[in-house]
């Protein structure tokens, strides 16, 4: 049931539905504020993040299983896996899943599973 969008994870046979979210982050970045209002900002870091909140629905149970069964096969977010090169950036994207997959029951035998990953720097 869900729609047969081009796939974003090696080996998984059905895409997530779009719009597909996106947020970029500096985790070095720091900023305090002092009693008299004004703040200091600095960066440890250079380098920039990306997340991504997928949403696959509506899903039959059976994809479900299979989107779940990918998640585990993977060691959830202890492991590493790859995009396929897809648009959302030049080259293949080094990601991992942040969290756990999260599941609602629309209707008999029909779901929706939402994943978040983020970008892994080598």
């Amino acid at each position: 049931m869900a729609a047969k969008t081009p796939n974003l994870t090696t080996g998984l046979s059905l895409g997530p539905t779009f719009p597909i979210e996106q947020e970029s982050d500096f985790p070095g970045s720091h900023r305090t504020m002092f009693e008299d209002g004004t703040t200091q900002a600095w960066q440890t870091s250079s380098r920039k993040e990306r997340h991504w909140h997928l949403v696959y629905a509506p899903v039959t149970t059976a994809e479900r299983a299979e989107i779940l069964a990918y998640f585990d096969a993977r060691q959830g977010p202890y492991g590493l896996h790859y995009f396929d090169h897809i648009g959302l950036a030049e080259n293949d994207i080094p990601v991992r899943f942040v969290g756990k997959p999260r599941s609602s029951w629309i209707a008999p035998g029909v779901w929706s599973v939402e994943l978040d990953i983020e970008e892994v720097k080598e």
